[in-house]
């Protein structure tokens, strides 16, 4: 499934009632209750560019990009207070996103996918929640609407702040890249892709499937679906896995036998250089070695 954005270089149509709701709705959010005159200012120049009401206009992006199945992704949870504690964050988020959610699963049998900080995530939750929602995993989320009684349910994703853990987040989005460069280099897809944990996603899951991989051997370590863990479970995922260790246990020798420890070129070219030779010195060792056993009686 692909996930919906919402472009702001289209203006769809609208009728005079809806533009006349929209009015409304503007006037009620546009209430100054802090009396700064800031709104005022912000929102004539917003409608001016937009050339209808915000909410309307909002309204009908929406009904128009978001199709059955289809992920919308939802953000929440800016930190308004992070010095104090990082679970202090804005109060009228969660439960704005939990309404849009609700509209998005019921209204147009979308798949509502909310993103918000890790520290907020019971917030976020409890306001879906409260909201009449259902909060369960992403694979769970893309079945509601499923049967003769679809359900209201969203999936929360956390969103890493920490350095660290953003940063291990980001991985994630190699692999789509790497299968595209196989593709590009052999002429067609890998039957498996074998990784770690830290780069599942629903994303690269359906991708990949997309793409045309037969078996996509990615952990899910925080799924509670049982099918899912059944699915880990069958020996041709443990085998996947199982090779993957052994590729990595390659990758530690070739970095302590050939120096890739530490890069002794300068720039990018210079790290391609001196990893392409750590590679061409790892697989002349094993070459030799292959031909060597061959030889002996």
């Amino acid at each position: 499934m692909k996930a919906t954005t919402v472009s702001s270089e289209t203006k769809p149509d609208m009728t005079a009632k809806q533009e006349a709701i929209g009015d409304v709705l503007d006037r009620l959010i546009m209430v100054d209750l802090k009396g700064r005159g800031a709104v005022d200012i912000l929102y004539r120049e917003a409608r001016r560019r937009a050339g209808k009401p915000l909410t309307m206009r909002a309204a009908c992006e929406i009904r128009s990009r978001v199709k059955r199945g289809s992920v919308a992704v939802l953000c929440t949870g800016f930190p308004v207070r992070p010095w104090i504690s990082p679970a202090i964050g804005e109060a009228d988020g969660p439960p704005g996103v939990a309404a849009l959610a609700r509209a998005i699963s019921t209204g147009l049998c979308g798949v509502p996918l909310v993103t918000a900080p890790t520290a907020m995530r019971q917030q976020v939750v409890a306001a879906l929640r409260g909201g009449g929602g259902l909060v369960v995993d992403p694979e769970a989320a893309m079945r509601a609407d499923e049967g003769s009684r679809p359900t209201c349910a969203a999936a929360v994703i956390d969103f890493p702040t920490d350095r660290n853990e953003a940063a291990g987040a980001a991985d994630s989005d190699l692999l789509v890249t790497a299968i595209e460069t196989h593709q590009a280099l052999l002429g067609r897809v890998p039957r498996l892709v074998a990784v770690d944990a830290a780069f599942y996603s629903l994303r690269n899951e359906t991708t990949a499937k997309a793409r045309g991989v037969k078996r996509i051997c990615i952990p899910n370590r925080s799924t509670k679906s049982p099918e899912r863990k059944r699915e880990q479970r069958k020996r041709w995922f443990r085998n996947g896995q199982k090779w993957r260790v052994g590729c990595e246990g390659r990758i530690s020798v070739v970095k302590r036998r050939h120096g890739l420890d530490r890069c002794r070129y300068k720039g990018y070219i210079g790290m391609n250089r001196w990893v392409g030779l750590g590679v061409i010195a790892n697989n002349v060792v094993n070459i030799g070695r292959a031909i060597e056993n061959q030889a002996l009686p």
